[in-house]
């Protein structure tokens, strides 16, 4: 660490102390020589006649040259001291200077040195005043860190400002633009009026469009607790399915294992069946579909997943399925290998969204009809578009049928999506997911084997047979 010394004292007095000494030797030196001159001189004019000097010979001096006298050494002498001590007296004041501004700022590193030694060491440490100095450093930190935050909000508002003036003018402009062309179309309406033809055309054309909606609202069915939806309840049905779909997408699938078996040891019976949990881990690749399930012991729910790529681009693969799901006549004629009894309209929300009555024959009591409203719509999600079936079945229980011919309707819960991911432009991925309830083994076996069987049928009557016979 610097400190303040009387060191600079010391050496400003030895600087002037040697500028005097270099004054004195000049003098003495001047002096010596004046002396030696005059010496010299003296002895010159003292000489003896019995000396016997040898000739000289005298040479005639021109009479303009000006010898040197001691007056001019002098003056010039005097001038050289004069000169000498002024470039001193500036390189001294320079030095006293330097030397006060440097004992300015071993001050000054002294005061930061203290103030930073009490931060670190904390207050009990400082010295007097330094926790003052501390709390006034401290306050003003945090006033630079308030003026820069605003500046950088001050900046951000600027910068806002510009950019709705820039769309308030393009707003504006657009306006302008769409107000002209208003006007240029009303000024033609009213040059050029509707003849009575095209009025009558005009009314013809919303008579067709109000006989057909009246029709559409006639071959609407209608099903014992079946209320129509509202587009809210609509909304929230459709976030519901979207947020039940990625419940089922982030489950912890088990490691499958191959679907192969082993071949069996000698006297072994050629197949032992699996148990239910081992076969609940198996993958099957059935025609091209790989599927997997997910099974829940605690609530008897059975999740499943199959996928499989097509050479089809998405957009078509997801029109040729939706319009295959509204084509109910042809569930009809297929009924029987379902054993569909019905399959009707009950509500049209709007073009993509649906509700539906299915009724299916039990496969072994006659008696009993599984019975199911359900929710048929189409939406896209980012790039991919999703099929799906969400039933609404009624929460309060029917009254009995007390006719004795009368049915026992059991409701069915369904809830299966299907996903059209595109891969590139003439390839998409579908994968189909759903549940349902296994009720049994027996229940869980057959609705795997159905749904699959379902899948492999759509597979069909969208992308056409898979294999053909040809004939011998």
């Amino acid at each position: 660490m610097l400190s303040a010394t009387p060191e600079f004292d010391l050496l400003s007095l030895a600087m002037d102390a040697a500028d005097e000494a270099v004054d004195v030797d000049q003098a003495a030196g001047v002096r010596s020589r004046r002396f030696s001159e005059d010496s010299a001189a003296t002895s010159c004019g003292t000489l003896s006649p019995s000396s016997s000097p040898a000739p000289l010979s005298v040479v005639p001096l021109p009479l303009s040259l000006e010898l040197p006298t001691p007056r001019r050494d002098e003056d010039a002498l005097a001038l050289r001291r004069k000169r000498n001590r002024e470039a001193m007296r500036r390189t001294r004041q320079r030095e006293r200077e330097t030397i006060a501004s440097l004992r300015q700022t071993v001050t000054r590193l002294e005061t930061q040195y203290a103030t930073l030694t009490a931060t670190w060491n904390g207050p009990a440490v400082a010295p007097d005043g330094a926790g003052a100095q501390l709390a006034a450093f401290d306050a003003t930190l945090e006033r630079r860190a308030q003026l820069r935050d605003l500046e950088a909000r001050l900046q951000q508002l600027v910068q806002l400002r510009r950019e709705l003036e820039a769309e308030n003018a393009a707003t504006k402009e657009l306006l302008a633009a769409k107000h002209a062309q208003l006007q240029t179309l009303q000024a033609a309406l009213d040059e050029y009026q509707l003849d009575d033809m095209v009025q009558e055309k005009l009314a013809l054309l919303e008579e067709e469009a109000a006989q057909s909606a009246r029709k559409i609202t006639a071959q609407l069915a209608s099903s014992p607790g079946f209320v129509a939806l509202s587009p809210l309840q609509t909304q929230s049905l459709l976030t519901a399915f979207c947020d039940e779909l990625e419940r089922i997408k982030a489950l912890r699938w088990p490691t499958p294992s191959p679907s192969t078996l082993p071949r069996p040891p000698a006297g072994a019976p050629p197949y032992a069946p699996r148990t239910f949990e081992s076969a609940q881990l198996l993958v099957f690749d059935v025609f091209g579909w790989h599927t997997r399930r997910h099974i829940n012991p605690a609530t008897n729910e059975m999740h499943f997943e199959i996928s499989k790529v097509f050479p089809v681009s998405a957009d078509e693969m997801t029109e040729r399925s939706w319009t295959s799901s509204l084509d109910l006549e042809a569930f009809r004629r297929k009924g029987h290998e379902m054993r569909i009894r019905r399959l009707e309209r009950l509500q049209v929300v709007s073009d993509n969204v649906l509700v539906l009555v299915r009724e299916i024959e039990h496969p072994v009591d006659p008696t009993v009809v599984f019975r199911t409203h359900f929710l048929a719509f189409r939406m896209r999600r980012g790039d991919t578009w999703v099929i799906g079936q969400q039933s609404i079945n009624p929460v309060a229980p029917q009254p009995p049928e007390t006719a004795p011919t009368a049915e026992r309707v059991v409701w069915v819960d369904v809830f299966a999506g299907v996903e059209v991911r595109p891969l590139d432009e003439a390839t998409c991925e579908v994968r189909w997911r759903g549940r349902t309830n296994y009720k049994s083994l027996q229940h869980a076996a057959e609705n795997a084997v159905r749904f699959l069987t379902s899948v492999v049928r759509w597979e069909a009557d969208l992308m056409g047979p898979l294999f053909r016979l040809l004939s011998s």
